[in-house]
């Protein structure tokens, strides 16, 4: 199942579960011109991002929030300003964050990294794409690798092990 089917069957998901409300939030879709403008605005953003963004403006998904429009909840170009001053953006674009503060950043080949605001501020590679970050450690089996001591009581990850998406 693709990351869009699993964002797509959680959203289904809301009318009957009040308490996913808390842990997930899709923005809606921005104008197609948005995506362009970031293309040509961000060279390091990846074309998969810009894909999601044509579809979801913006994503909360337990304590991550992924960036999106002027629009959504954490706007993208806000982000980028705060951080232009550490990163390249021109090979770095942050495209989401965790409740820390901290930040993963795409590349052009779709690359995702992570930034821990506390560390040295050097991106470390995570995964190979952005459909893995959403896929696999946003909504699937990696989730608890980002953040370990998460092992408690979450409505989140009880959802990820009800659907399968995370082992038991």
């Amino acid at each position: 199942m693709s990351s869009r089917e699993k964002i797509d069957l959680v959203e289904k998901l809301l009318p009957t579960r009040p308490e996913l409300a808390v842990v997930f939030d899709r923005g809606q879709p921005p104008a197609i011109e948005f995506a362009e403008r970031l293309r040509s605005d961000f060279p390091s953003a990846g074309s998969e991002y810009l894909d999601f963004l044509c579809h979801s403006d913006g994503l909360q998904v337990d304590m991550y929030v992924i960036f999106g429009s002027s629009n959504a909840l954490t706007p993208l170009q806000e982000i980028a300003a705060i951080w232009s001053n550490d990163l390249n953006l021109d090979l770095y674009l942050p495209i989401a964050a965790n409740a820390y503060g901290d930040i993963f950043t795409i590349t052009k080949d779709n690359a995702v990294h992570f930034l821990e605001t506390r560390g040295a501020r050097i991106p470390q590679p995570l995964c190979d794409s952005f459909e893995a970050l959403i896929d696999e450690f946003f909504m699937g089996e990696r989730f608890l690798e980002l953040f370990p001591q998460g092992r408690g009581v979450s409505e989140w990850l009880e959802l990820l092990k009800e659907l399968g998406w995370h082992p038991s």
